[in-house]
């Protein structure tokens, strides 16, 4: 199971959930497993906290290779390719 599929199964909301439906399906649990509440449980409410992060979180953006560094000077070229003998 992917991490989105995980959350959703954990809030109880179907693929493709707008930012109001997982909000609300946050809430109703939130006031469910508060760890202030009666009954509170506070393992469930972690999990529950990081299953609306997961969902509501931007995609991951991979960054782009940068190219190697020139050297500045002559001196930063024979460090950078000094060779160990």
């Amino acid at each position: 199971m992917s991490p989105h599929e995980n959350a959703r199964a954990i809030l109880g909301v179907p693929p493709g959930a707008s930012v109001d439906e997982i909000t609300t399906a946050w809430r109703r649990l939130a006031m469910k497993f508060h760890p202030d509440r009666q009954d509170g449980n506070g393992a469930a409410m972690s999990r529950i906290n990081q299953a609306r992060d997961v969902l509501l979180s931007p995609e991951p953006i991979v960054p782009a290779r940068r190219p190697p560094r020139e050297p500045a000077t002559y001196s930063e070229y024979l460090h950078m390719h000094r060779r160990a003998l």
